[in-house]
């Protein structure tokens, strides 16, 4: 997953036989950005009336790159104006890192950065520059 995707992943367990004694399985339903960059992990217990235990984990890979990057930015800022101009710094840092010109990206990347900070609590939130900010640094 992307971190500009929501995760939904339903939780179901039945047991057509004894029943279902006991499960521990919660419904996973939040934005990709929520979770921990790499492979977040979520675990499923049951117990059925026969006394037999199962236990499933699922795991599943959140992900940051420019353009997921991007997509986020464009739904956390409010002005159309800014949010073009932010996303404009992000592909041509990702322009300079396909062409291995670190020095322009790592420029760009500040440029993008400045501009969050200076228009965060305007047209994005404290917390949601904070998040863009974190996962900015992971690209």
């Amino acid at each position: 997953y992307s971190v500009d995707s929501s995760i939904n992943m339903t939780c179901s367990i039945t047991d057509e036989l004894s029943g279902i004694a006991s499960k521990e399985c919660e419904n996973v339903e939040r934005p990709a950005y929520e979770f921990e960059l790499g492979i977040n992990k979520v675990t499923a217990t049951a117990t059925d009336n026969a006394g037999n235990t199962a236990k499933v984990d699922i795991q599943f890979t959140v992900i940051v790159d420019f353009d997921s990057l991007s997509r986020l930015t464009e739904d956390f800022v409010t002005k159309k104006e800014v949010a073009h101009s932010l996303t404009e710094k992000l592909q041509s840092a990702k322009e300079s890192a396909v062409k291995g010109n670190n020095k322009a990206k790592i420029g760009q990347l500040n440029a993008y950065e400045n501009q969050l900070n200076a228009q965060s609590g305007k047209s994005i939130t404290d917390q949601q520059a904070n998040i863009l900010i974190s996962l900015l640094g992971k690209l």
